[in-house]
């Protein structure tokens, strides 16, 4: 059985027009960027709900630290 990234179990549910648990991961990240690839491994959640907050956390971390998205640049042009 495969683990499931903590991001992922954190960004699943609630209204789908909500953010849920996104501030409280961005902040996480924020405080120790080595979490930073765990939560893009969560693009790759079969729930789209999950998805959708990843990019929401993604732009919020992008406004604090736009150099820690650097080496995401060609990963996010490659999956599109």
């Amino acid at each position: 059985m495969a683990k499931i990234n903590t991001f992922e179990e954190m960004l699943t549910g609630g209204h789908p027009n909500s953010l849920g648990n996104t501030v409280e991961v961005v902040n996480l990240i924020l405080a120790d960027r080595k979490k930073l690839e765990d939560l893009y491994q969560c693009y790759y959640s079969d729930d789209e709900v999950v998805r959708l907050r990843v990019s929401n956390a993604m732009k919020r971390i992008c406004k604090e630290h736009p150099d820690w998205l650097v080496s995401y640049i060609d990963k996010f042009l490659i999956n599109i």
